[in-house]
């Protein structure tokens, strides 16, 4: 279910777009000790893989709570990080065996428990206690897994998009019976109730015995009468259909003689469908730490156009300042565990090189309205580069 919601659902994938925009809206900088910058093949290099691994390794993030990457040898034999795609794996949260101490001791000068083990002194296990098994048929050797929120025994997913599970399962539900309905109510429901009619002198005049028997002979005697006077109306229906270019489908029911008309009950559609929709949305874009105006209006900012007083205009600059410290809190976050990624991708990569590890750097980009960015460009705050990356996010998200 979370992996169709994901796939299927455009509020989803738009939030995820959106988030993967934002946070890598001002590159991927690497720089080595010193202050060197890395040679220009290696930096195409890590724009060409290193930027796409980041970018699905938020969506994995976002959707399972860590990342299963392996690192895949080119043919140049330069090594390469992945992140799994998601349905190529299955995981469980594991825990670490617990042994109990053999003694206790009392450390006077610390003045706080140790565990004794054989040398006498205070041992310190860094295993988690809870950790992520992942195992795919999409690597040959166990793939790595970096934990971006910690794993829960009370279930088996703990990510921000798996406590949208349920509300999407019931949303799905509310649209399969509006479809239903309108499936039902767009096909024709008709019935035909036969009536014996007879007037009032003809009842007055006559036992109820006889006049049923001869209504019932008069109108088997009509019945025969209506089927080629039917037929007749039927054939020039059929030619009036095609003269108004009617679909093919179109079906023309005639009433027989002595018969009444009835039309089914209409089935009824859920109600507030619209609203449900609205706030799924809005659902969305709590769980994944956007503004819900940035997911539901595509924009953080309202258009200027309205704006037309200075009371209003005040209320909507402090709306978008929100929107942005919203936005740049979620992208820090973010940022800062696909910097602790990167390091260790590199060191699983150069091994040889670790003491020369450098420092990834990603470096959120404010969204800024044009009068704003306007105002800032020309008061020299912002040099020609930041203008040009600022423009360029902007253009992403209209």
């Amino acid at each position: 279910m979370l992996s169709m919601m994901i796939h299927d659902e455009a509020s989803v994938r738009q939030a995820i777009y959106l988030t993967q925009q934002h946070c890598l809206s001002g590159g991927l900088n690497v720089a080595f000790q010193n202050n060197v910058r890395a040679t220009p093949q290696f930096e195409n290099h890590i724009r060409r893989y290193f930027l796409p691994f980041c970018r699905d390794a938020i969506q994995s993030f976002l959707a399972v709570g860590f990342a299963p990457y392996r690192l895949r040898k080119l043919r140049d034999g330069c090594q390469v990080p992945e992140i799994l795609p998601i349905g190529t794996y299955s995981w469980n949260v594991s825990r670490a065996p617990t042994v109990l101490p053999k003694a206790w001791y009392f450390d006077r000068n610390k003045d706080h428990m140790g565990v004794a083990d054989n040398t006498g002194g205070s041992k310190k296990d860094e295993t988690p206690l809870l950790s992520y098994e992942v195992t795919s048929g999409y690597t040959d050797t166990p793939p790595s897994v970096y934990v971006f929120t910690q794993p829960s025994t009370l279930f088996p997913c703990t990510s921000a998009l798996s406590t949208l599970v349920q509300p999407y399962r019931m949303l799905c539900h509310k649209r399969e019976c509006t479809l239903r309905a309108d499936q039902y109510n767009s096909k024709p429901a008709v019935v035909f109730e036969e009536q014996l009619k007879t007037t009032r002198a003809t009842d007055a005049s006559s036992t109820g015995s006889v006049i049923r028997e001869e209504i019932i002979e008069e109108n088997r005697e009509r019945r025969y009468k209506m089927d080629t006077r039917q037929t007749l109306h039927h054939d020039v229906f059929d030619s009036a259909r095609i003269r108004s270019q009617l679909p093919d489908e179109t079906v023309t029911l005639v009433a027989p003689l002595n018969h009444s008309v009835h039309s089914l009950d209409k089935a009824l559609t859920p109600m507030d469908v619209h609203r449900e929709e609205l706030g799924f949305m809005r659902l969305v874009a709590v769980a994944t730490g956007l503004p819900p105006s940035l997911l539901l209006q595509g924009s953080a900012v309202i258009g200027t156009s309205a704006v037309s007083t200075s009371a209003s205009s005040m209320a909507w600059s402090d709306s978008a300042e929100s929107c942005n410290r919203m936005i740049m809190e979620t992208c820090n976050h973010i940022n800062s565990h696909l910097q602790m990624l990167l390091e260790d991708v590199y060191g699983a990569i150069y091994k040889d090189a670790i003491k020369r590890m450098p420092k990834f750097s990603m470096r959120a980009l404010p969204t800024l309205c044009l009068e704003q960015l306007s105002s800032v460009f020309e008061s020299e705050l912002i040099d020609d580069d930041v203008f040009s990356s600022i423009l360029k996010v902007a253009s992403h998200q209209l």
